[in-house]
């Protein structure tokens, strides 16, 4: 046997190992659509379990990293007096006092501190019924917003091509490496073989 031949085998192995989890990473999304391939029926993995995929992730979502009452607890931990604040500002010191100002009678007694007073009254008042507005609101959202069905309906929605392009871009890297892995198995598969044909005596080196 020719030793080039010989010497090129793990070379070989390596590239029908990478060829191979190529075309295996390549089977998770394609063919997109179900096709009848020598009478059986096949369809990429990813395509033929989207829903499953879907349920499952939202599900895990909801149990496991994004529970309702985390919601709720970091609604409530927001800062949102700045814009309570804000938006009192903008309420009584543009749109409320624009109106007011319009008004033949009420318009020529009100002027800038009265406005203030009645800004800092708005302030106050809100203050003292924040907390209780927030809980009220977290509360909603630990009831009524249900992560599972948004992420179930989110993934379900996605186009097969967003989908696989999504998939791509949280494991391309991973990809790439199961490809290489498969060219270094197939080399140390082909050095192996090459041991073999050496120890018993089919070839000398």
């Amino acid at each position: 046997m020719d030793k080039l031949v010989l010497y090129s085998l793990p070379f070989v192995t390596a590239l029908i190992g990478w060829f191979t989890n190529k075309v295996a990473v390549w089977m998770l999304f394609h063919p997109k659509q179900p096709v009848s391939i020598l009478g059986f029926r096949w369809q990429g993995l990813i395509p033929r379990r989207q829903n499953e995929i879907a349920e499952q992730t939202g599900e895990v979502i909801e149990q496991e990293i994004l529970q309702k009452h985390l919601l709720s607890q970091s609604l409530k931990e927001l800062d949102l007096q700045p814009h309570f604040h804000e938006f009192i500002d903008e309420l009584i010191g543009k749109a409320l006092v624009t109106k007011l100002k319009a008004m033949p009678f009420i318009g020529n007694f009100l002027n800038d501190g009265m406005v203030q007073q009645f800004t800092d009254m708005a302030k106050a008042e809100v203050d003292t019924h924040s907390v209780p507005f927030v809980e009220k609101v977290a509360a909603d959202v630990e009831h009524k917003i249900h992560v599972k069905e948004l992420v179930e309906k989110r993934i379900k929605s996605l186009d097969l091509d967003d989908l696989e392009r999504l998939v791509h871009k949280i494991a391309s890297k991973e990809f790439r490496r199961i490809e290489l892995l498969g060219g270094v198995l197939g080399f140390i598969i082909g050095l192996i073989q090459l041991l073999l044909l050496y120890l018993t005596g089919h070839i000398v080196l």
